[in-house]
């Protein structure tokens, strides 16, 4: 099956970018505030995870000319918020010595 689902991603975080500056869209979020997004696709046969509503992920993959598919070469990881879990330890580690200097 070829069923392709679109997800606006709200961006909390950049952690490191290739050589071009990742495409953020600006969304009104309330009245008084908006927040910056990205847009992704994904196949139905992508094995990533599925992604829910109200969780935080780590995305790591190919700017395909500002179009962002998770497929073979990208990496989903379901961001912990456990705080004595070890992948969220690891993992905010890794946010804090890969961090983006922008």
């Amino acid at each position: 099956e070829n069923t392709v689902h679109r997800y606006t991603v709200e961006v909390l975080q950049i952690i490191q970018e290739g050589k071009d500056d990742l495409k953020l869209k600006t969304e009104k979020k309330t009245r008084n505030s908006k927040n910056e997004v990205i847009d992704l696709v994904k196949r139905e046969a992508c094995k990533s995870p599925k992604l829910e509503e109200n969780n935080v992920y780590l995305f790591m993959g190919l700017d395909k000319g500002g179009k962002y598919e998770l497929d073979k070469t990208s990496f989903v990881k379901l961001w912990p918020t456990d705080p004595n879990d070890d992948d969220k330890k690891k993992l905010d580690k890794f946010a804090r010595q890969h961090k983006c200097s922008n």
